[in-house]
């Protein structure tokens, strides 16, 4: 896997990783992030990021809000236990 930093403004970098090609149109497909500080921290994410890769454990953030993942609270199910003397 590879990837490359750029710089996007002064003390912004973005990422770029290659996460392999999609197996339904052959196209090569890419991750973007941005980060803020030195090169050297966006260095560092880099080979995080490609580390994280090559074991597995990447996984794309996601912009969910959390109003998103929470139920509401007519829609949570409740619970009924029954005590049982033995």
């Amino acid at each position: 896997m590879k990837g490359h930093i750029k710089q996007r403004s002064k003390g912004s970098w973005s990422i770029v990783i290659d996460v392999g090609k999609d197996p339904e149109t052959g196209k090569r497909k890419q991750h973007w992030h941005t980060i803020k500080g030195t090169k050297r921290d966006a260095q560092r994410e880099l080979n995080e990021m490609l580390v994280s890769l090559e074991k597995g454990l990447y996984v794309k953030p996601n912009k969910i809000a959390v109003r998103d993942c929470a139920m509401p609270p007519q829609r949570i199910p409740l619970l009924k236990l029954e005590l049982k003397i033995v």
